[in-house]
């Protein structure tokens, strides 16, 4: 459900479910490339909070190494407080 509506909001994620995490989890995983705008970043986590407040899902928070973005940890640095703002607003 979740990864439907986000795709019909125009935010493209993959979903992770067993034997890749515990029976009992899941989670999407959001990619970005070094390519992404800052105004591009900031839709798609708007749109990702619109959705899992839908479903009362609750606020995360990501360190470089988990995430999967496809930028440098120099670029990553550069927008890290605006993700984290962003994500737990």
């Amino acid at each position: 459900m979740i990864t439907k509506d986000l795709s019909d909001e125009g935010v493209f994620v993959n979903p992770v479910v067993s034997p890749a995490v515990a029976p009992h989890d899941t989670l999407i995983r959001f990619s970005l490339m070094a390519t992404h705008t800052k105004e591009q970043v900031t839709i798609g986590l708007e749109k990702i909070q619109k959705v899992f407040r839908k479903y009362n899902i609750g606020c995360a928070v990501w360190t470089y190494k988990e995430m999967d973005f496809g930028l440098t940890e120099e670029h990553y640095a550069s927008i890290k407080d605006d993700l984290l703002a962003l994500w737990c607003k």
